[in-house]
């Protein structure tokens, strides 16, 4: 478990290309103030697929995507599972935001 202020607060991909996050944890990580307390992609393009969200949580009042923020990125999001995840706004297990492509397919939410 991980707490922090920030965005991406166990894992924050910031212009990176060509990731592949797979068969990961990501266990009751909080952002406290801001958004993406599992995963943020800011300007990145990527695969996310075959992990597991669990209880993560944004507790600010203008955060969203607990499990996942996607800003502005071109991410595929696939066959992942989502349980318990919570945001004080909008898309507890994901958020797609500022443009970009998200696919977003074959989840469990």
């Amino acid at each position: 478990m991980d707490r922090g202020s920030g965005t991406g607060v166990a894992l924050n991909l910031q212009r990176a290309s060509g990731f592949v996050v797979e068969r990961c944890l990501f266990l009751e990580n909080v952002a406290e103030a801001a958004s993406g307390a599992g995963i943020r992609t800011g300007g990145s393009s990527g695969e996310i697929r075959f992990n597991v969200f669990a209880y993560d949580s944004c507790y600010a009042s203008t955060s969203d995507g607990a499990g996942i923020r996607a800003e502005a990125s071109t991410t595929t999001v696939f066959n992942n599972t989502f349980v318990g995840c919570y945001s004080v706004v909008n898309g507890s297990a994901f958020a797609g935001v500022f443009g970009g492509t998200t696919v977003f397919r074959n989840n469990a939410v």
